[in-house]
């Protein structure tokens, strides 16, 4: 028996091609949605970039801010509840600037305390963007050398996409007479469908269908 006991080398061909054709069109699917993801995260970061700047801003005027009001209280000499004491003109006067100064303290604290978790929050939001960017990155430059590999392969196999696209199955033309078209009595009609599914349109069929290919 010829061929006893060994794989056909046009089938085993045909098998790999169709193999390679699979996983091909797999990596093309994950290299575009990788993709699609890559635009989004780049949008993001440029979001995020946008709203760091200012607020890292609003961070700089709330330090300044802390710092003179600091560094005024203390050249009045008005750094310590001793020389407020000193400087009071009675003890609920005293008690009233101590009250003031608390609240101007913790109002300038906590503004400040804000400001900068704020800050903080967008720092770690740019920063897990900026490493799914990398990771996206990555990813999309193995899955493009994959791609390379498969496509290759194809070629090697004698593959490509116009044969992959000439095994499509044949087309069928199918031609009917119609008694309403007496000056163009035969129809040709090409479709997937058996000759048996042809129709006339405009009349009925005077005569036997004939199925040809297409010429």
């Amino acid at each position: 028996m010829p061929g006893a006991g060994h794989a056909d080398p046009v089938t085993d061909r045909q098998h790999q091609l169709a193999t390679a054709w699979q996983e091909l069109e797999g990596v093309i699917e994950r290299f575009n949605a990788v993709r699609d993801d890559l635009r989004t995260t780049d949008a993001q970061l440029e979001r995020v970039t946008a709203r760091t700047g200012p607020l890292q801003a609003r961070v700089d005027a709330a330090q300044r801010d802390t710092d003179e009001v600091a560094a005024a209280l203390y050249r009045s000499g008005a750094v310590t509840s001793t020389a407020v004491l000193i400087s009071a003109p009675s003890p609920a006067s005293f008690m009233d600037q101590l009250a003031t100064l608390d609240h101007l303290q913790r109002r300038r604290t906590d503004a400040l305390r804000r400001l900068k978790a704020d800050r903080d929050t967008l720092t770690k939001e740019h920063d897990e963007l900026d490493g799914l960017k990398i990771r996206q990155r990555t990813q999309q430059q193995e899955l493009g050398q994959r791609k390379a590999t498969i496509e290759a392969q194809i070629k090697r196999l004698g593959g490509d996409r116009a044969a992959r696209g000439a095994r499509s199955p044949p087309v069928r033309c199918t031609t009917v007479t119609c008694r309403s078209s007496p000056t163009t009595p035969r129809v040709a009609r090409c479709a997937m469908p058996s000759p048996s599914s042809a129709r006339c349109t405009g009349g009925a069929p005077t005569g036997p269908t004939r199925s040809t290919a297409p010429g």
